[in-house]
């Protein structure tokens, strides 16, 4: 489990509309309780974790989950059944 926060609002500086107090991030989540929740669940989750910062300090957020596939040890080159990051 990880995460890594980007700050994006360099990008946006000319953007009308554009507010140096409030950020635009871009976060890249490794989640196994997240990769079991449909796209949409897991984005409402994490929203909701960020309520009050939505509202106060963050204008716009990009969400990346990184993806997991189970392998089973038959016909598997992963013969201790463990969940692996898929490689997109």
């Amino acid at each position: 489990e990880k995460i890594n926060i980007e700050d994006k609002s360099f990008l946006h500086k000319r953007h009308l509309g554009y507010q140096k107090d409030k950020f635009h991030l871009k976060i890249q989540i490794e989640s196994k309780e997240l990769n079991n929740l449909s796209r949409i669940e897991s984005n409402k989750k994490i929203y909701k974790l960020l309520d009050e910062e939505m509202k106060k300090y963050i204008h716009s957020l990009q969400i990346l989950i990184k993806l997991y596939i189970f392998l089973s040890s038959k016909g598997s080159t992963n013969p201790e059944n463990r969940i692996v990051p898929l490689k997109l």
